[in-house]
C-alpha cells in the first residue's frame, strides 16, 4: 500500500509501524505508531493521484554538503549546496554558517558531533531555497556521507535530532511532487565541498549567483513542516527534559565526589 501512494511520507509511516510491529513492546499501541497510522490514513483518504507529465520531464543535480568544526573561529558549522541542471551548468549556490543558537536547537541530545543533522539540514536549505526551481521535477540529490543516504532512501532514523528535519523534507518533497533520487557522491568529486566554509569565490568568479538565505526562518520553515509531517514538537522538550535531568545527575555526583574528598 505504501508504495501505492504518492510522495514517500507513508514510507516512513510504514516504517515506523513496522518497528513497533517487531519491537518489544506488547499489545499496547505506542503514541508514535498511532500517529503513524493516523497519518496514514489520511494520505490513504487524500486519494493524491501519480501524474505522467511534460512537467515532469525537468531533472536537476542537487549537490549538499555541511561542515561541522567547534574549533573554527570563523563559525563552528556551516552548510552550502550547489544545483545543476541536466546539461550540466552550475546555476546558483548556497553558502551560509550555522549560529550558535541554532546549533543548540539541532542539537538537543547534547551529541558530541553533529555532522549527521548539519548534513541533512543542509538538503532542507537547498530544497526549501530552490522550492520554486525544482517543483514538479525529477532531482538527483548528490551527498557524501552514506549514512543521510541511506536515512533518505529509507525515510527513517534512529538519532532523534535528525527526526524533525527528516520529516520535514519528505513533507516539503510531497508538496513539491518531487520524483527524487539520492546518490552518494565522492566527497573529492562533490562541487558544493566548498561553500559551507564560505570559500564560494571560485564559483562566484565562474557566474554562479549565490543566494540569499535566511537561517533562522528555515528553522521555523522545518519546524511546521516536520509537525506536518507527523513529527511531535513535544518530543523535542522531553528530551531537553532528560537533558537537563542527566545534567543535574552529573552536577550531583561531581558534588558529592568533592564532599568525600
Amino acid at each position: 500500500m505504501a508504495g501505492q501512494i504518492f510522495g514517500r511520507i507513508a514510507k516512513r509511516c510504514l516504517a515506523i509501524v513496522t518497528k513497533h510491529a517487531y519491537g518489544e513492546h506488547g499489545p499496547e499501541i505506542s503514541c508514535e505508531a498511532r500517529q503513524a497510522l493516523q497519518l496514514f490514513s489520511q494520505l490513504v483518504a487524500m486519494k493524491v493521484p501519480r501524474e505522467i507529465s511534460a512537467r515532469t520531464g525537468a531533472t536537476w543535480f542537487m549537490f549538499t554538503e555541511a561542515n561541522y568544526e567547534p574549533q573554527r573561529d570563523s563559525g563552528a558549522a556551516g552548510v552550502g549546496a550547489v544545483i545543476v541542471d541536466y546539461q550540466g551548468r552550475r546555476c546558483s549556490l548556497i553558502s551560509v554558517f550555522l549560529p550558535d543558537h541554532l546549533l543548540t536547537k539541532l542539537n538537543v541530545t547534547n551529541r558530541k558531533t553533529i555532522i549527521f543533522e548539519c548534513e541533512l539540514f543542509a538538503i532542507f536549505v537547498a530544497m526549501q531555497c530552490w522550492s520554486t526551481k525544482l517543483q514538479d521535477s525529477q532531482v538527483v540529490v548528490c551527498i557524501d556521507n552514506e549514512g543521510v543516504k541511506d536515512a533518505l532512501i529509507v525515510c527513517q532514523t534512529s538519532i532523534i535530532n535528525a527526526t524533525p528535519i527528516l520529516c520535514a523534507i519528505l513533507q516539503l518533497e510531497f508538496d513539491l511532487r518531487w520524483n527524487a533520487w539520492f546518490s552518494r557522491v565522492p566527497t573529492e568529486s562533490n562541487i558544493a565541498d566548498a561553500p559551507p566554509r564560505g570559500e564560494t569565490q571560485q564559483l562566484i568568479d565562474n557566474g554562479i549567483l549565490q543566494c540569499n538565505i535566511d537561517i533562522d526562518g528555515m528553522w521555523t520553515k522545518l519546524l511546521v513542516l516536520a509537525t506536518r509531517g507527523n513529527y511531535d514538537q513535544q518530543l523535542v522538550s522531553h528530551v531537553e527534559k532528560k537533558s537537563d535531568a542527566r545534567a543535574v545527575a552529573v552536577n550531583l555526583k561531581k558534588q558529592s565526589a568533592k564532599n568525600v574528598i
